[in-house]
């Protein structure tokens, strides 16, 4: 027929779900020399799937890439399926332990707290959004050791059981007095390992470790000096059943 190029359009049908498939090939030795696809949803959608297989061939693009308002089709406007991700609201109560407080003649301490944590499941990682205080005491005229801090936090399950280990990081926001006259805010750097169970049912179980770092300093009662207080922090977290 003296034709240079010979098109071949293929389509695939399964249920109301349909692909439409392009080729050319070269007619002197029947090389491919382009191919392209696009879903369709059902009969209908065929014309502007059509439409934009000619057109994208025409531009030397795909067609995936050349919708225009009237050629935009049904399957594309579908909402896309995503993988659900369990959420739950949990408490904490736990002891933090400063190893280097900013005061020459007692550099550990020992400060007890609660907090709140946010708290998401999404199968292969678990995040966490947390609100926490802590002090050594409630009396002020003693100068209590005291922490307030909002952080993030994300973590890799190492087990897609009921219980396992998990390990992560995160950051927060932290305001303290853990030692020094003036006490300081900033962020604080943390790195944890932890023990989950009941991750399978509706109220789940933590114990965590956390090694903490304030970037931020805190003065020095008598030298004046900068310190920057690292500690650990060990918790229990309980996540209860929604009612």
């Amino acid at each position: 027929m003296g034709a240079q190029l010979a098109l071949v359009l293929r389509v695939s049908r399964l249920s109301g779900r349909a692909v439409a498939r392009l080729a050319g090939y070269r007619a002197e030795d029947g090389v491919r020399v382009h191919v392209d696809e696009i879903g369709a949803l059902g009969a209908d959608d065929l014309d502007p799937a059509l439409q934009r297989l000619a057109k994208g061939m025409a531009l030397g693009r795909p067609a995936r890439q050349v919708a225009e308002i009237d050629s935009v089709t049904a399957r594309e406007i579908q909402p896309r399926l995503r993988r659900p991700t369990v959420n739950a609201v949990g408490f904490r109560i736990g002891s933090l332990a400063p190893l280097w407080r900013p005061e020459p003649g007692r550099r550990t301490g020992i400060a007890s707290g609660l907090g709140v944590l946010w708290s998401f499941d999404a199968d292969g990682w678990m995040a966490d959004l947390t609100a926490d205080f802590v002090a050594s005491d409630f009396d002020p005229s003693s100068s209590p050791d005291r922490l307030g801090a909002v952080g993030a936090s994300l973590f890799r399950p190492f087990s897609r059981g009921d219980s396992g280990l998990y390990a992560g990081g995160g950051v927060a926001l932290a305001a303290s007095r853990l030692g020094g006259p003036l006490g300081g805010n900033g962020l604080q750097l943390r790195g944890t390992v932890g023990w989950l169970t009941g991750r399978l049912s509706d109220a789940s179980f933590r114990v965590e470790a956390t090694a903490f770092l304030d970037t931020y300093a805190e003065t020095e009662r008598g030298t004046g000096k900068d310190v920057r207080v690292p500690g650990v922090w060990l918790s229990l977290i309980v996540t209860p059943a929604p009612k």
